[in-house]
């Protein structure tokens, strides 16, 4: 099967050395008021592998497509301008996608190699490039090919075995010159015998005209597809025919496919694929046989029947990234014919003052293509655009000032439609509405990429909702009036339809500028709005304005995520100057259900900020928090409320300068009857205890108990007196231990509902010779030990 890959040759077979070509041999013709033509010219004259230098100049040129794997060179700072305004592109790169589709059989899960397809793909082979979809479209308006990736082909081979017995036509065990399992019918006189240097079955077609067949009996399904096949080798007047016939469960003919062929002395192959048993059949009637076409007695040869299930399997070379429907009208799998092994290097280009819409660079159908040194300013859309690619780099770039900012406009790279095995790096956003647009994008790395002033977020991860595997590493979103570094799921109503996975931001920052216009400042540096698995946020640096202070009028964070259905691992955090450190929220009450889901922050610092984690919202969370520091909190450790936990660890937090700091705003609660699994220790802060209480009927608080208790231990005054009927608080998790120090002997009485001291009582005296208690909450009680 022919992969498309350019081999590099000449139709005869030899070595071709691929040409470089300057523009400058092309001058406008007379009339020729721009250099579209010229480009056009020159392109018309290369073949796949060559090169189209453009000397150092400015052009005015739109809308060429190129359908070759040609190379671009730009010398120099050569620049091309649109002619008009709006035009669909500068250049693009267009390869050819098949219009023969295929269905699955069976839905494609996430790591699937294997893809079941109903029908033979007679035009895909190893090596191919496939895009594989479904039916998904974009709920608000219909868009489609949303759920789309791009594969290379491994192999293929039928999913079920033969139907037929004796289908070489090669064996005749009783003698009767009729080969095993088939029967013959026909004219009178018929003769058959097996042709030992051909190895095939041989019938002696009669003079009369009326066809001679053999035919066997199989079993079919309703709907199926199936494929029938022969060899048949014949002369000029002999035509050699294979048929089937459908049967009911009563044996009534439901329909018959007939293939036939004139004999040319040579084997020819005799096939019809992916037929569909029509509704109420049962069996099939499969033939072979020939009709003499001169009157005379001729000769006609058959071998390697088959009549099989079409299904196939086909294996990728990599694996599916996100699951895959059926498609009812076929439209699962189809072959791409890329373009090669192109590159572009050094371009620079612009829109015509006044235009609202078009792209710099569209690339669609490409397989290996690099873009080095590309400039794109006084865009409308996007600057670079990639559909329907596999294997693409993007290096060097800079993209900024864009005439007009809104939908589908002000963007840098725009991913769309299937893009696999994308890297981008080193380049410059200024001023855009998104700097990169992973949307579709699977297997992407970007590295290195800091923008400036974008104007909604910088790096979004994902638009619609469809992508995964995605690493951003080193990248910074500075003096950003939006958020940063964001996966949307704007093609769905329901965001719990769809998991992320696989997304890495590493090492990377945001700043928010401050607005005073808008003294919100809203926006989170990393934002993750549906489910997300295998999630890792590390060394990420997140801060509004200096990060030296938080009015109270912001509303922004670090890291924001949903608290349930996201398995996500935070660590190396740096939050100064937002509202929120980490925020994990949803307005409605999900119940969590997956068992690897897991929030996990570990060495993280928060400073001026109002809180460092907030969570409300899902039912059955779970949350580890470790190494924590947090330094000039304004309100709470931990805010939020509403919502029930299932495990909460937190442990090794310090909190310094803060003195009006509470842990919780509400205290975690696990399901109603349910306990709480986890951890709350080594928390220590600068606070002091309260260790006076000479007026009787105090109580302790959480901020108490974790902040002012170091190690846990909470120390009693000299002075302190009895404690009010609820001088406990209810414990938070299953095992937490309190432990109360008497150190100076004093006598006075303990007294909580929740407690059950000694005896069974809710008290704990205290005296010289009590001087300690530890206490353990289990099964809703402090238990003292």
């Amino acid at each position: 099967m022919n992969s498309g890959r350019f081999s590099g040759t000449n139709p005869d077979g030899a070595r071709r050395i691929p040409r470089t070509v300057r523009l400058d041999a092309f001058p406008r013709l007379p009339g020729e008021t721009d250099d579209t033509g010229r480009f056009l010219r020159a392109i018309e004259e290369l073949r796949d592998g060559d090169t189209l230098v453009v000397p150092d100049g400015w052009y005015e040129a739109q809308n060429i497509t190129i359908r070759k794997a040609i190379h671009l060179r730009f010398e120099g700072s050569a620049t091309i301008e649109s002619v008009g305004t709006d035009p669909d592109h500068i250049i693009k790169y267009e390869g050819r996608v098949s219009r023969q589709r295929h269905s699955l059989s069976e839905p494609a899960a996430r790591h699937d190699r294997r893809l079941v397809l109903r029908t033979r793909p007679d035009d895909i082979g190893p090596g191919d490039m496939i895009v594989l979809t479904d039916d998904t479209v974009r709920e608000k308006d219909g868009m489609k090919d949303v759920n789309t990736e791009v594969h290379e082909v491994e192999t293929l081979f039928p999913m079920h075995p033969e139907c037929l017995s004796g289908a070489e036509l090669n064996t005749d065990s009783n003698g009767d010159g009729v080969a095993d399992a088939w029967a013959v019918a026909g004219g009178d006189g018929v003769r058959c015998f097996m042709d030992q240097r051909e190895k095939c079955q041989c019938i002696r077609v009669p003079a009369g005209g009326d066809p001679v067949f053999l035919w066997q009996e199989v079993k079919v399904t309703p709907q199926r597809f199936y494929c029938l096949t022969a060899c048949f080798k014949g002369g000029p007047s002999v035509r050699g025919e294979l048929s089937l016939i459908w049967l009911s469960r009563t044996g009534r003919e439901l329909g018959r496919i007939l293939v036939a062929e004139r004999g040319t002395g040579e084997w020819a192959r005799l096939e019809r694929a992916n037929v569909q048993a029509p509704n109420g059949a049962v069996r099939a009637w499969i033939c072979v046989g020939g009709r003499s076409l001169d009157g005379e007695v001729r000769e006609a040869r058959f071998r390697h029947a088959g009549f099989r299930d079409a299904a196939t399997v086909l294996v990728l070379a990599g694996f599916v990234r996100l699951p895959k429907q059926p498609s009812p009208v076929g439209n699962n799998v189809c072959k791409v014919w890329p373009l090669e092994r192109v590159s572009i290097h050094n371009l620079r280009c612009r829109l015509k003052e006044g235009s609202r819409r078009g792209f710099g660079i569209h690339v669609e159908g490409m397989r290996d293509f690099t873009l080095k040194g590309f400039h794109w300013s006084r865009g409308a859309m996007a600057g670079v655009f990639l559909r329907k690619a596999m294997h693409v780099r993007v290096e060097h770039f800079q993209v900024e000032h864009p005439q007009v900012i809104g939908s589908g406009q002000g963007y840098g790279i725009q991913c769309y439609g299937g893009v696999c095995g994308v890297v981008i790096r080193d380049g410059i956003g200024i001023a855009m509405r998104h700097t990169i647009d992973l949307e579709g994008t699977f297997d992407a790395r970007v590295e290195n990429v800091v923008t400036h002033e974008d104007r909604f977020p910088s790096f979004l991860l994902c638009h619609n909702g469809w992508c995964s595997d995605l690493t951003v590493k080193s990248c910074k979103a500075l003096q950003c009036r939006s958020s940063g570094f964001v996966l949307e799921c704007q093609g769905v109503s329901d965001p719990l339809k769809l998991t992320h996975h696989n997304i890495r931001i590493l090492d990377c920052e945001w700043q928010r500028m401050v607005d005073p216009a808008s003294p919100v400042c809203y926006g989170y540096g990393v934002w993750f709005k549906a489910p997300v698995r295998g999630a890792v946020v590390r060394g990420f640096r997140a801060w509004c304005g200096t990060g030296e202070e938080c009015p109270t009028t912001r509303d922004n964070g670090a890291v924001r995520c949903l608290p349930v259905r996201s398995e996500v691992r935070i660590r190396d955090l740096k939050a100064e100057g937002l509202r929120r450190g980490v925020m994990m929220w949803t307005p409605a009450p999900i119940k969590e259900t997956d068992p690897a889901a897991r929030i996990v922050l570990e060495r993280a610092s928060f400073r001026h900020c109002r809180s460092a984690l907030f969570s409300a919202g899902g039912r059955g969370r779970r949350l580890t928090v470790r190494g924590v520091d947090a330094d000039r909190l304004a309100s709470f450790v931990m805010e939020g409320s509403g919502g029930t936990w299932s495990d909460l660890v937190i442990e090794d937090v310090s909190v310094t300068r803060s003195p009006d700091v509470r842990f919780f705003q509400t205290p975690p609660r696990p399901e109603k009857g349910c306990a709480l699994n986890g951890r709350l220790c080594g928390i220590r802060s600068d606070l002091s205890s309260k260790t006076e209480a000479t007026c009787a009927g105090w109580t302790l608080t959480w901020e108490d108990l974790l902040l002012k208790a170091p190690g846990g231990t909470w120390m009693f005054g000299p002075k302190i007196r009895d404690s009010g009927d609820g001088a406990l608080p209810d414990g938070i998790v299953e095992g937490q231990t309190i432990r109360l120090v008497n150190p100076y002997g004093c006598r006075f009485e303990l007294r909580s509902p929740n407690l059950f001291g000694d005896g069974g009582e809710t008290n704990i005296r205290f005296s010289p010779d009590r001087r300690t208690a530890w206490l353990v909450w289990r099964s809703n009680k402090w238990w003292c030990t």
